[in-house]
């Protein structure tokens, strides 16, 4: 049928017309185009029929550009894409066709071993197209080698390869064209440029539904073809990259190799995205108010005037299919009487008047490129879950409109790392969580116990993808719900090693899951020792920086203060490294980061070389301690007492260097037998006999402290002690020229009240003042009141209005809770106390804008 060529002569081109039948004709449906062809003064013809490729853009597909003013706007762009078939040559075998009637009849026809391309003919005015073979040339030279002289770039690519699809289609939710002038810098380094997409897209783009986002940046002579996050396609805010595109014909190499690494990345959970089905129609269809979906030209669609009357509130015109004048919102979260859900709160708001920053804009509307944040009819702000209302049919309608990310957790979840390398992390369902005291628990839905930092960033991963929020726990000793939740739960524990000792300048690197307890006998080989330390040592070194954890010692701050370098890896897998010098204002915030900044990954402290500790403790009466504290501050470095309530009795705890070699003035008996399962009868008689308490509490100073002991050992094992019963505690910092005032008044108050019971003891602790943002020692020296109630075999106690007496007293004097302790404070508490309060929670919204690091106890401390 076809002429053969020699295979020295050039491709002859023939002058064919084209009869197209069925594809724009109206009433049809598009999806299938059929021709005939024939050589022109041929009797031979040939019909091609082909089925219209899957389209990729959605019905709501918009083109937005920038006006003169820097705002957004939606272009009035008329979009066909119904233009693409494929099919084959009826009555050939074997025979493919892949054409576009775009701009007339282009393509690719193959009879078996023989192609021809086709496309239109410029100089006819009949809708004549040219037909030619496309050939394989011998070379003796690589393809794209520049000595060949027959190189021609048009042919060698075309006869290169025919490509197929496998299964995927790309979706184009939106364009958006960057009219007025480029939002970022797009030159310099393609990873520079990468990052500085991802950041720029995290603020403008939160609204508009997308899994992941492309920039087509022109480079003349590109030397990569672009960048992207390694397997994180699907990632809420590392999905997308960066595509070069040079003068020439862009990249499109896709080998066997590369179709096999795709279908590894498509067994993994976190290709999801790609694997969604987005509801598609066609973008050409005309708009029809009442059909329930907002086509072009409208601003809302809630269906038929009967369908609309069902959907309180009527926001929308249901003959015109607008806005009503008073309406605000149309979907997403309205409010009943149709305005905006803004920051939780019914508004009328058009306009915001914010910067455009994720501490405020992000949760309340939309920005705009000249940094104005506004409230757009038909967006829905995030972060709205309260009063909300959504209507069907609207611009962005949750369920139909986005690409939403449905994926089952999976009790073994798998990666690929940077490194290309596949890792484990394994989670576990049914784990009930209970902090020591066992006064607080969970269930949280996965719990997960990784062993590296890229496993830590694999949970993250799956918990952005779900929005699942993550908790990190270590020791579960603090006596509060600061640690519980009900979405995943990372334990650290297996992330314990000493990373790094430097003996010159007295630090250790650890990692954050390490228990004090395991670094002590550590620290002890290298000769060295931590300068303070607080009661117990079965914590994290994370965690006790995380609550604000402290000891004694005017002299000497609360534990954070002995870090001097610590990672984070933040909720988007960005790991940053903080210091004094590096990140400056996070380092001050993630000292005392209450688990809500990110993962803490590794800390560095500062040591001292070992010292041994000498503990006097004797007894004494409130007034003669209160009457001399500042003796007592100065006579000892690390100072405490202990007042026993419904008394005068008190016991003076010194904790000072010294040389001598260990000694013990501790007893089986009187520490265990008296001091342990004696007192815990007695309180378990008090539950049913209040009124033994206060005699429990002179009796047992008599028994145990109402005599002089003396110990000695290394500082480690004077600091801490085992603490064996359960107890509810509340611990509050309040300036520490304030000490005696308050503690005489909480004296008095048990006096006037002997209804209330308060078991022993107060324990009564100092420490030096810092520059730690969430520091309940913050810009002062500080005194720590401690109060007790224990819990004799498991049984609690009413304690409630002892509570209630202590935190009105502590609030009079300026306390600041203790974070990892129970009080009832909420934000606008800690708003009055904490000066640096705003630039935390500033610094917590950029670095986790959606509160994946957020629970119960936390939405308190924030909203």
């Amino acid at each position: 049928m076809f002429r053969k060529e020699a295979e020295d002569e050039k491709p002859k081109e023939y002058c064919i017309r084209i009869f197209v039948k069925h594809v724009l004709s109206e009433g049809i449906r598009p999806g299938r185009c059929s021709l005939v062809s024939g050589f022109a003064g041929s009797s031979c013809d040939f019909d091609v029929s082909a089925v219209r490729i899957r389209t990729f853009l959605p019905h709501n597909f918009e083109v937005y550009g920038y006006d003169e003013a820097g705002i957004m706007k939606p272009l009035d762009e008329e979009v066909q894409n119904f233009c693409y078939y494929r099919g084959d040559i009826e009555g050939y075998a074997n025979s493919l066709v892949i054409i576009t009637t775009c701009t007339g009849l282009r393509g690719l026809l193959q009879f078996e071993n023989v192609s021809y391309a086709i496309e239109p003919l410029e100089s006819s005015v009949g809708f004549e197209h040219v037909l030619y073979q496309v050939k394989q040339e011998n070379k003796d030279v690589s393809l794209y080698a520049s000595k060949n002289t027959s190189f021609n770039m048009t042919y060698k690519i075309k006869s290169v390869k025919f490509f197929s699809s496998f299964n995927l289609t790309v979706i184009l939710a939106s364009l958006e064209l960057w009219t007025d002038e480029n939002k970022i810098p797009t030159t310099g380094d393609v990873n520079e440029l990468l990052h500085k997409f991802q950041d720029w897209k995290k603020s403008y783009l939160i609204l508009r539904p997308h899994d992941t986002a492309f920039l087509l940046v022109y480079r003349e002579a590109p030397s990569h073809i672009g960048a992207v996050f390694q397997g994180m396609v699907c990632d809420k805010d590392y999905g997308g990259g960066i595509a070069l595109v040079r003068h020439a014909g862009g990249v499109k190499i896709f080998s066997n190799c590369s179709m096999e690494d795709f279908a590894h990345f498509m067994s993994k959970q976190l290709s999801q995205c790609l694997q969604n089905q987005p509801q598609l129609q066609m973008a050409y269809q005309s708009s029809t108010c009442g059909n329930g979906k907002v086509d072009r030209g409208e601003a809302c669609d809630c269906g038929t005037v009967e369908e609309c009357d069902k959907k309180p509130p009527l926001c929308c015109d249901p003959t015109t299919c607008q806005l009503k004048a008073t309406s605000k919102c149309s979907a997403g979260d309205c409010c009943e009487n149709c305005e905006v859900c803004r920051n939780k709160e019914c508004v009328a708001d058009s306009y915001l008047g914010y910067d455009c920053t994720p501490a405020t804009c992000n949760r309340n509307g939309v920005c705009n490129n000249k940094k104005v944040c506004h409230c757009n009819p038909g967006f829905l702000p995030p972060d709205c879950n309260t009063r909300a209302s959504p209507l069907v049919g609207a611009r962005f309608e949750p369920d139909s409109e986005r690409l939403r990310v449905q994926i089952t957790v999976p009790e073994k979840l798998r990666s690929v790392t940077s490194e290309g390398l596949e890792t484990e992390v394994h989670g576990h369902k049914g784990f009930q969580f209970q902090n020591w005291a066992r006064t607080y628990g969970c269930c949280p839905e996965m719990y997960y116990q990784p062993a590296s930092a890229e496993e830590v960033r694999e949970v993250l991963a799956l918990a952005r993808q779900q929005n699942k929020r993550v908790k990190v726990v270590g020791g579960g000793h603090s006596p509060s719900d600061i640690a519980c939740t009900d979405g995943f739960m990372i334990h650290m524990g297996k992330m314990n090693r000493v990373l790094q000792v430097d003996t010159q300048k007295k630090q250790v690197t650890v990692e954050a899951g390490i228990l004090l307890a395991e670094l002590h006998p550590q620290l002890d080989r290298h000769g060295l020792a931590l300068p303070n330390l607080g009661a117990v040592s079965d914590v994290t070194a994370a965690g006790v920086i995380g609550s604000g954890t402290h000891n004694t010692g005017i002299r000497h701050g609360i534990l954070a203060t002995q870090v001097v370098a610590l990672t984070l890896m933040t909720a988007d897998g960005t790991v940053l490294e903080c210091s004094a010098s590096s990140h400056p204002e996070l380092f001050q915030a993630a000292r005392v980061h209450l688990g809500c900044l990110g993962v803490v990954l590794t800390v560095t402290l500062q040591c001292v070389r070992q010292f041994h500790l000498q503990e006097t403790s004797f007894p004494s009466t409130l007034k003669e301690v209160l009457d001399n504290l500042d003796s007592h501050l100065k006579r000892s470095e690390y100072f405490r007492f202990l007042w026993f309530p419904h008394s005068e009795n008190v016991s003076v705890i010194y904790q000072d260097h010294t040389n001598k070699p260990p000694s013990s003035s501790g007893n089986w008996f009187w520490d265990y037998a008296v001091g342990f399962y004696l007192l815990e009868f007695l309180l378990w008689m008090s539950t049913f006999l209040p009124c033994l308490v206060g005699w429990i509490n002179r009796f047992f100073f008599w028994l145990l402290f109402n005599r002089k002991k003396e110990s000695s050992d290394v500082s480690h094992k004077i600091f801490t002690y085992e603490c064996r019963f359960k107890q509810h505690v509340q611990d509050w910092a309040i300036p520490r020229e304030k000490t005696k005032e308050a503690l005489l008044e909480l004296k008095s108050t048990l006096e006037a009240q002997p209804q209330v019971m308060a078991h022993y003891p107060v324990e009564v602790r100092f420490t030096r003042g810092d520059d730690i943002l969430l520091s309940p020692c913050f810009q002062r020296d500080s005194c720590y009141m401690n109060i007790i109630m224990y819990r004799p075999y498991g049984k609690d106690v009413p304690r409630l209005d002892y509570w209630l007496a202590y935190e009105t007293i502590m609030k009079k004097f300026g306390g600041r809770p203790h974070w990892a302790k129970a009080h009832n404070c909420t934000r606008k508490d800690f708003e009055k106390m904490y000066p640096a309060f705003p630039k935390f929670c500033a610094i917590r919204e950029k670095l986790d804008p959606t509160g994946m690091f957020l629970n119960s106890y936390l939405e308190k401390v924030f909203y």
